[in-house]
């Protein structure tokens, strides 16, 4: 493997968002636009290119949402997405912020995993949300996308 850096960062409200990877994470581009505005958005970058996004939505003034988190394709295993999340978790405590939470799908077993073995542990389960809240079917590795878990991180700890 080759030598891989990143640099992770602040996006800048002048800058477009990379709406590749948004999608990557969450195919509803109307529920992007939903939340977007009022969160926090972190880029990965290697070189000048953006290879990873994380957006963070504050719920209330102690407790903040992950609402997207995607890394590109040709990235994906090269600790981007563990590194985004460190981040995230970083910035959330500097802002007094003492529970993180995340949603995933149970088709996600990738992201689902990065999580948990980040400290985050499944506090809910949705059944049938993404088959009756999303207009067309997802699909990961051959398995639907249809409940969505729920975990969380103490930060206060």
């Amino acid at each position: 493997m080759s030598l891989f850096s990143i640099i992770i960062r602040v996006r800048l409200p002048s800058e477009p968002l990379p709406w590749k990877l948004l999608l990557l994470a969450d195919p509803a581009e109307e529920l992007v636009h939903s939340y977007i505005q009022e969160s926090q958005v972190y880029l990965a970058e290697s070189g000048n290119t953006v290879v990873g996004i994380c957006v963070v939505q504050p719920q209330t003034h102690v407790r903040a949402e992950i609402r997207n988190l995607a890394v590109a394709p040709n990235c994906q295993g090269r600790g981007v997405g563990k590194a985004l999340l460190k981040y995230a978790e970083e910035q959330a405590q500097q802002q007094g912020i003492c529970t993180l939470r995340v949603c995933t799908g149970n088709s996600s077993l990738g992201p689902l995993a990065l999580y948990q073995k980040s400290g985050f542990a499944m506090v809910d389960l949705q059944l049938h949300f993404f088959t009756q809240q999303y207009p067309e079917p997802i699909w990961e590795d051959g398995i639907l996308c249809q409940h969505l878990l729920v975990l969380e991180k103490d930060l206060s700890a």
